[in-house]
């Protein structure tokens, strides 16, 4: 996996050995004073033949995990899959996205896709979404999702999730439909949009 953190490049590999993962450090302006933050992806081993990783926020002597190196409703270990820096608020200070799988997992694993916010001592969640959520009317369970950053017709950034809706017959390759939600800052965290809520057939 790839993604751009404040113009480098940072590749983390997902389920990949220990002896192949490494700690990678940035220096990006995530409060608006003149020192820019660190922010590491720390991978260290986690009991099972791949390499876990989390993420975290060093902003002088302060220091503070985003997200943790292992599951606490599953025995699994995450890794950092995406990380990049958009400004969901409006206010020019970016806020740190990421998107956390499960080590060694399958398309049926839980993945995480969150947004926090840095203040300078502590950090703030302001989005968290996860598969595995209760389905739409007329459909048996949900597998996996999607997110991406799409552009917002209010002039803010906004985050688009794509859950695949399986009837109970359905592969968990194979969907029978999907439901797409739009999701926006409202002044307090990132929010569904009212309405944006569409089911589309597979």
């Amino acid at each position: 996996m790839r993604a751009m953190i404040g113009g480098a490049l940072l590749v983390v590999l997902v389920g990949a050995p220990l002896a192949q993962a490494r700690d990678k450090v940035f220096r990006a302006q995530l409060d608006g004073d003149a020192p820019r933050e660190q922010l590491r992806t720390e991978v260290r081993r986690c009991g099972e033949p791949f390499a876990c990783s989390r993420l975290v926020v060093r902003d002088g002597p302060v220091a503070r995990s985003l997200t943790p190196f292992r599951q606490t409703r599953f025995r699994y270990g995450w890794t950092v899959s995406r990380t990049r820096l958009i400004d969901f608020t409006g206010d020019g200070i970016p806020e740190i996205s990421y998107q956390l799988d499960t080590v060694g997992g399958t398309v049926s694993s839980p993945t995480m896709f969150g947004v926090s916010q840095w203040n300078g001592s502590t950090a703030r969640r302001i989005f968290d979404f996860r598969n595995g959520r209760a389905p739409a009317p007329g459909y048996a369970y949900v597998v996996y999702v999607v997110t991406k950053i799409v552009t917002g017709t209010g002039g803010l950034p906004e985050i688009e999730t794509r859950e695949s809706l399986h009837r109970q017959t359905d592969a968990n390759c194979c969907p029978s439909a999907y439901r797409v939600t739009r999701h926006r800052w409202d002044g307090t965290r990132i929010a569904p949009i009212p309405g944006s809520v569409r089911i589309v057939e597979a």
